[in-house]
């Protein structure tokens, strides 16, 4: 049985929560056939609308400036291949929304796909931890991270908080919230353990952030995730006692990153602390954003061209110390100076300020006005885009593919609430 365009695009949309855990290919894969039949059915139905909207042209021009700019790089194939290409995750946004559109049992679907996958996800993560090898006989490599169905690819912790305001948002979708409290707590945490278990601080931080804004914007939830919380630390600090493991990752979690915030060099041995090198994250993140900084203050306004970084950071004058010279910069804002320049920066620095405010006008209007402004589940998922862009912490190349996705396909379902409760955007 052949499946129509329509169909097909909307079973790829279901299924790209499980497509991610399989890697890349198979999830790029869905997004470029999902962004073909859209363009197709838009341009035969003369729906040009989409095009005119203001997120559109954003993006569009900034796709239009790295594309540009990657002409006049080192490596020109190499970074005009990432730039040119990364226009299909601005198609998916509006992809995403235009198969929403009009399709109650499609949105259904995809909050029963991913809840089901994350709750499959997180499970097979615990039996690992406890087991020492996942259901598909996956052992655990690092001792400080948990990768469950990922293997050898440390993104469990990644891609559970990335998604984490869509999950709730497929919690809302499915069901009447009041009588599955119960459930709406077991889930929630269930991946909350998952991610503190997965080794990923920055995911840990991430989660911490999600929590503080989700009390604020939802006080007929703070009773019960208050009451998680508190009895989460109580239980983590009791099984400490007599778990080694749990003691483990406690100290790599939380203690261990605020030790290295005063870290100590090779060089300097001393107790003295006028001898010691502050250095923010750890010495090989810091490495990273030196080296990218020093390429910044070379090529200010435009940057190096993308996948560059890599290119480049081994040479002498970008060179810090051994740690400097990786694939990208570990961070999205360094990453973007250095390869796209403060034209590139104002750019990703507009969109975090924009969720910045959208989510702190919620914030008010809820807590002092005591009325909505916007439905719960579009501010969920600006949440989302929200933690996407937070600038202080350790990420992955914002052009990887599979980043990308994560990053991209909750802004279409963003748009879709806020069409469908007639919001202006």
């Amino acid at each position: 049985m052949i499946l129509s365009p329509i169909k097909l695009a909307s079973h790829l949309i279901i299924l790209l929560p499980l497509l991610l855990i399989t890697g890349p290919f198979l999830s790029d894969l869905s997004v470029i056939i999902i962004d073909i039949i859209f363009l197709y059915l838009i341009i035969q139905n003369k729906q040009y609308e989409y095009f005119n909207h203001i997120l559109f042209k954003f993006l569009l021009l900034f796709n239009i400036y790295i594309s540009i700019r990657s002409i006049f790089a080192d490596d020109v194939l190499l970074s005009l291949k990432s730039s040119f290409t990364y226009f299909r995750f601005l198609i998916l946004i509006f992809a995403i929304s235009f198969f929403l559109k009009n399709n109650d049992q499609l949105i259904k679907n995809f909050a029963k796909s991913i809840i089901t996958v994350a709750t499959v996800l997180c499970l097979d993560a615990i039996f690992q931890y406890i087991f020492g090898f996942n259901t598909f006989g996956f052992k655990i490599e690092n001792p400080d991270k948990l990768n469950g169905f990922f293997n050898d690819e440390a993104v469990l912790g990644s891609y559970l908080v990335r998604l984490f305001p869509l999950l709730i948002a497929s919690y809302f979708i499915l069901f009447k919230v009041k009588e599955n409290q119960i459930f709406f707590i077991s889930l929630f945490s269930l991946i909350c353990i998952t991610i503190f278990l997965s080794g990923s601080r920055s995911s840990l931080a991430l989660l911490f952030l999600f929590i503080i804004i989700f009390l604020l914007l939802f006080a007929n939830f703070r009773k019960e995730i208050l009451i998680f919380l508190f009895s989460t630390i109580i239980s983590i600090s009791l099984l400490s006692i007599f778990s080694e493991k749990i003691n483990h990752n406690i100290y790599y979690n939380l203690f261990d990153p605020i030790r290295t915030i005063f870290f100590e060099t090779e060089e300097s041995k001393t107790e003295n602390l006028k001898d010691k090198k502050i250095i923010i994250f750890t010495k090989v993140y810091h490495s990273h954003y030196e080296t990218a900084y020093k390429m910044f203050k070379n090529y200010k306004f435009f940057g190096v061209g993308n996948k560059m970084y890599r290119k480049l950071c081994g040479e002498k004058e970008y060179y810090i110390n051994k740690f400097s010279c990786t694939t990208h910069p570990h961070n999205f804002y360094m990453q973007v100076l250095a390869e796209n320049g403060i034209v590139g920066f104002i750019f990703i620095l507009s969109l975090f300020i924009y969720s910045s405010l959208i989510i702190s006008k919620e914030i008010y209007f809820r807590n002092i006005k005591k009325v909505k402004n916007l439905n719960d589940n579009a501010i969920l998922i600006m949440t989302g885009v929200f933690l996407n862009l937070w600038p202080i912490i350790p990420s992955g190349n914002l052009y990887n593919n599979w980043l990308s996705i994560l990053i991209y396909l909750p802004v279409g379902f963003y748009f879709y609430f806020l069409k469908k409760e007639n919001v202006k955007i």
